[in-house]
């Protein structure tokens, strides 16, 4: 499909699935690798001149400090650490970045594993030293349905007092994942 709306289709996933077959670039990293491939990517992108400057000076913030981190992530080391040859992962990434407007799709696999918060900044970095983000075709921020309901909705913590919630099995040892630590979050994102 995506060939006859002359598309590229770049998929990432270690499975042989359709999709993947039909894809005109397949990496298929080693399961929990996402980050490294994307850093390897974002690398790539970077060496090669292929960042949109004037949206990373406009909008992005800590452009120098990246620059610093990706050089921990040469594409031959990525290679050894996802099993992806390095020339795919270059491929990619250049197929990518010179794609204008380009779109990133995930789905859970890459929120369901080790380092997924890392592989998800880096996926989210992508769109945003490219220009990719709130172009039409490109990756779009979109806000909450008003009338969406939300898994705070669902869990009906607000019926439960701080002190109950406190008292949640693993709160006082992992108080980073607790309600005490989500309260603390909203009261901050308020003052925003």
């Amino acid at each position: 499909m995506q060939k006859m709306l002359g598309l590229k289709l770049i998929v990432v996933d270690p499975r042989d699935t359709l999709t993947a077959r039909g894809a005109d670039i397949w990496l298929r990293p080693r399961l929990g690798t996402d980050a490294a491939l994307l850093l390897g990517m974002i690398r790539t992108i970077i060496d090669e001149d292929l960042h949109d400057k004037e949206f990373i000076q406009k909008w992005c913030h800590g452009f120098d400090q990246l620059v610093q981190r990706v050089q921990e992530y040469p594409v031959e080391k990525v290679a050894e650490i996802t099993g992806v040859p390095a020339e795919s992962i270059r491929e990619a990434a250049r197929a990518y970045a010179t794609t204008k407007p380009a779109q990133i799709l995930h789905m859970t696999g890459i929120e369901e594993q080790p380092n997924a918060t890392q592989s998800l900044q880096a996926r989210y970095i992508l769109p945003g030293i490219t220009g990719n983000i709130d172009v039409q075709g490109g990756d779009m921020m979109l806000a909450v349905h008003p009338t969406a309901r939300t898994v705070a909705d669902l869990d009906l913590r607000d019926m439960m007092s701080p002190e109950q919630q406190d008292k949640l099995i693993g709160a006082d040892r992992f108080p980073l994942f607790s309600w005490r630590n989500f309260r603390m979050i909203e009261e901050n994102a308020m003052k925003v």
